[in-house]
């Protein structure tokens, strides 16, 4: 139970790192978008798609996160 309510208190902090990471990767292939070929727009639209389904992903697994949080009564932050 102490490893869970470890992993529990150090998630929301991992999940922020994530999701800045995410934005990060996808300011930068905006940025870049002009001076690409077609090619390379193909790819990074792709990309783009995989960055908002692990967006998706991280904010269900952080509302999960949250409620067993909550559930344990664990303070976080």
């Amino acid at each position: 139970e102490q490893e869970r309510d470890q992993a529990l208190a150090e998630a929301p902090e991992a999940l922020n790192r994530l999701d800045a990471e995410i934005d990060r990767r996808e300011q930068a292939l905006r940025e870049n978008w002009a001076e690409m070929s077609d090619a390379a727009r193909e790819t990074a639209e792709a990309r783009l798609r995989d960055l908002r389904q692990c967006k998706l992903i991280k904010n269900r697994v952080g509302a999960r996160t949250d409620r067993d949080i909550q559930q344990a009564g664990l303070t976080v932050g």
